[in-house]
């Protein structure tokens, strides 16, 4: 008899884990001794009761994976909240570059913008930065140049940076 893993596919909702435990331990055969450790030094296990430990065996590897599944998804959704900009790969990159720690993670988001910007390049969803210079194509002096700045014609010169050529 093998465990039935199905029920972790529908694991998600309050207590979603627990409830995938008690379902799948109550599928679980029980055999109940004085003391085990006793009767084993006189005896080997029966193919029975090895079966049993696979089987709680194999539900504790399932639990621990759906754990370790929620727990991604939760810190890859706290990222995001922090960096509306990350796209779900991104912020999971980030977690694997700090090997799972969402507090290095946050850290190095917030104070190392090369950290930042190699993520996002690495996830490809990195888009240059436009920076306006400042310089007018018209003459200095002339109110005209001045209102068509405002206006958003195409009298201000910009250009595209290089992830290089940004501080950080």
């Amino acid at each position: 008899m093998t465990l039935d893993t199905s029920m972790f596919d529908q694991g998600e909702g309050p207590g979603g884990l627990a409830q995938l435990f008690i379902a799948a331990d109550s599928a679980i055969e029980r055999r109940r001794t004085e003391n085990i450790f006793k009767q084993l030094d006189e005896r080997s296990l029966t193919e029975d009761e090895e079966r049993i430990i696979q089987q709680r065996i194999e539900l504790q590897r399932k639990l621990l994976q759906e754990y370790e599944k929620r727990e991604l998804k939760r810190k890859v959704t706290e990222l995001q909240d922090l960096w509306p900009e990350l796209s779900e790969a991104a912020a999971s990159r980030a977690l694997e570059l700090c090997n799972g720690k969402e507090d290095e993670a946050v850290l190095r988001l917030t104070e190392d913008a090369a950290f930042k910007r190699r993520v996002l390049a690495e996830t490809g969803t990195y888009t240059p930065v436009t920076v306006w210079t400042g310089k007018a194509t018209g003459s200095k002096g002339s109110s005209n140049a001045r209102r068509s700045d405002r206006q958003g014609s195409s009298s201000s010169s910009s250009r595209v940076l290089k992830p290089s050529e940004m501080e950080g």
